[in-house]
C-alpha cells in the first residue's frame, strides 16, 4: 500500500466558486487498488490567505506520502512546477509526479526544464496511470515500471520520453469521485451557498472549438453508466447535500440522457445547474429543467458576432445560432432559471473572404448591449486566452492576433524558466486589470493591451449600470 498525496494547486485567478473534481476520480481509482490517499486541497487555503507554503511542508512532514500528484491548468503551471521542487526539497524520496491538462501538451517542456524535481508526467486520462505508479512504488520497482506505463512520460537522462500505448480514454462508466475533503468555499452563491457538489456525468466534449483545450483531447466523449450517477446521488443525499453543479462541458448534449438524470436529482429534491451551449437547448428542455428544481444555467455564447463566431469555430451557421440565443434565455426567464452568459474579447473575425483580423471596437459594445437586452443575471466578461496547441495558438490562419515574432504559442510560454533559460520576454498578461476577464498569466492576442481591456470593463459597467436604472432584474458583471 502506497501513501499518495494528490495537490490542487493555488489558482490565483479564480473568479468563480467550486473544487478541481480531477483528483476526486483520481482518488477513487486509488482506493479501489487499497492505496491511502489524501487531498490537499491548495486553492482554498491560498484563498483564505493562509501560507500555502506552510502547510504543504505540514502536510508532507505529517503524512509522509511516498508519492505525491499535481495537477495543473497551464496558468497554474509555474506554482506547481514550484510546489513540485518545495515537494522534493522538503521530502526528497518522495516521486512527484505532474498531470493536468497542461501537461497533455506540456510534458517534453515539464520534463525537460524540471526533471531534478519532477520524476514523471501523466498525458491524457490518470485514473489508471495513478494506480499503477502507485502499484509500482509500493512493489519497489518503480524504476524500471515508470519506462513501461502506457500514458507515462519521464526523463531518461538527456531527453523526456513518452511510453507507447498512450491511453488517453478510461472505462468512466462506474467512477463514483472519493470526496475526501469539503469545503464551504465548494458551496455556490447561485444556490444560496447550500452544501454543494459538482458532478460529472461524462467526459470529454465533441466540439472543435478553436480557443478551447478540449478540442484538442484525443479522448472525445467518455459517458459514465447512468446508475453509478444515481448512486452517486443517492451517496451525495445521505451526506446531506443539497444543491448539484453538473461539471460536463455541455450538459444537454444527450437531450434523453440529461432528461433522465434530471429526473433522479429531482426525485431526491436537489437543487441544480448545469453548462450547456444555446443550440442545445430546445424549449421542451427548458420547460423542464424549469420544473425540476433547475436553479441556474451557464451558457458560453461567447460572441454575437457572425465573423468571430466563424472565427472561434464555435458554429458553421451563425445565423442560426444567433437566433435560438433570444429564445433560450427568453425561456429560462420564463422557467425561473437564472440565466447567466459568458463573452470572450479578443477575437478573431474571419472576413467574407477567409482572412483573419483582429476584432472591431463596434464589435465589442454590440456584444455587450446584446448581452445586456436578455437581461441575464450574470454577465462574464474574458479576453480571448492562446493556451497551448489550440487552433488559436498553432494555426498559420489566426496568427494575424498572435504576439508578434511568436509562430506559435506552446506550453514553454507558460512557464517562467522556459522564458529564462531562452532569453525571451515574459509575453503573458501580468497587468491587475487582466484579473476581471480571467485573463492574467495567460498569453493573449497582441493587440489586448491593459489600456484595451480597462476599456472593455468600463463600457460594460457604464451600460450594465444605465440598464439597472430602469430595469427590474439588475444584471451583474462577473468579475475577480
Amino acid at each position: 500500500m502506497s501513501k499518495v498525496l494528490l495537490i490542487i494547486p493555488p489558482l490565483p485567478e479564480r473568479s468563480y466558486p467550486g473544487k478541481f473534481m480531477g483528483v476526486d476520480y483520481l482518488a477513487t481509482a486509488l482506493v479501489r487498488k487499497n492505496h491511502k490517499v489524501k487531498i490537499l486541497d491548495l486553492d482554498i487555503y491560498f484563498c483564505r490567505g493562509q501560507n500555502v507554503i506552510e502547510i504543504l511542508q505540514s502536510e508532507i512532514l505529517k503524512y509522509e506520502p511516498q508519492l505525491v500528484g499535481i495537477t495543473n491548468l497551464s496558468i497554474q503551471n509555474d506554482i506547481a512546477n514550484y510546489l513540485a521542487w518545495m515537494t522534493k526539497k522538503i521530502r526528497p524520496s518522495t516521486i512527484v509526479v505532474k498531470g493536468g491538462f497542461h501537461e497533455i501538451t506540456g510534458w517534453q517542456y515539464t520534463l525537460e526544464l524540471h526533471n531534478e524535481y519532477v520524476d514523471a508526467v501523466v498525458v491524457g486520462d490518470g485514473e489508471v496511470v495513478i494506480q499503477e505508479i502507485a502499484d509500482a512504488i509500493d512493489k519497489k520497482n518503480w524504476d524500471k515500471k515508470k519506462q513501461e506505463i502506457p500514458s507515462l512520460a519521464w526523463w531518461n537522462g538527456k531527453k523526456a520520453v513518452l511510453n507507447k500505448g498512450c491511453r488517453y480514454e478510461i472505462n468512466f462508466n462506474d467512477y463514483i469521485p472519493t470526496r475526501i475533503n469539503y469545503f464551504p468555499e465548494y458551496n455556490f452563491e447561485v444556490f444560496n451557498f447550500q452544501k454543494t457538489a459538482q458532478v460529472m456525468t461524462y467526459r470529454g466534449c465533441p466540439y472543435n472549438c478553436a480557443f478551447c483545450s478540449e478540442a484538442f483531447f484525443p479522448s472525445k466523449v467518455a459517458q459514465r453508466t447512468i446508475e453509478y450517477v444515481i448512486e452517486e446521488f443517492d451517496l451525495l443525499k445521505n451526506d446531506s447535500y443539497k444543491a448539484i453543479y453538473f461539471d460536463d462541458s455541455t450538459f444537454t448534449l444527450f437531450k434523453d440522457r440529461a432528461l433522465t438524470i434530471v429526473n433522479e436529482v429531482y426525485k431526491r429534491n436537489f437543487i441544480w445547474g448545469c453548462n450547456t451551449r444555446v443550440d442545445l437547448l430546445p424549449d421542451d428542455l427548458i420547460y423542464e429543467f424549469g420544473r425540476k428544481n433547475c436553479r441556474y444555467l451557464f451558457c458560453g455564447v461567447e460572441s454575437f458576432v457572425p465573423e468571430i463566431l466563424l472565427a472561434m469555430n464555435k458554429t458553421r451557421t451563425p445565423d442560426k445560432y444567433l437566433m435560438e440565443i433570444p429564445r433560450v434565455y427568453k425561456g429560462l426567464r420564463e422557467a425561473n432559471i437564472s440565466p447567466s452568459i459568458f463573452l470572450i474579447f479578443g477575437n478573431a473575425r474571419k472576413e467574407k473572404n477567409g482572412t483573419i483580423i483582429p476584432e472591431k471596437w463596434d464589435d465589442i459594445e454590440y456584444c455587450i448591449r446584446q448581452a445586456i437586452s436578455l437581461d441575464v443575471d450574470y454577465i462574464s466578461l474574458n479576453i480571448l486566452r492562446l493556451l497551448p496547441e489550440v487552433s488559436f495558438s498553432i494555426s498559420k490562419e489566426y496568427s494575424p492576433i498572435r504576439p508578434d515574432n511568436e509562430e506559435i504559442i506552446h506550453a514553454g510560454h507558460y512557464d517562467l524558466k522556459w522564458y529564462y533559460l531562452n532569453g525571451k520576454k515574459d509575453i503573458r498578461s501580468l497587468h491587475p486589470i487582466f484579473r476581471c476577464f480571467e485573463g492574467a498569466r495567460s498569453v493573449n492576442p497582441k493587440f489586448v493591451t491593459p489600456e484595451y481591456a480597462y476599456n472593455i470593463i468600463k463600457l460594460a459597467i457604464e451600460l450594465v449600470n444605465r440598464h439597472n436604472i430602469d430595469s427590474a432584474i439588475q444584471t451583474r458583471i462577473v468579475v475577480d
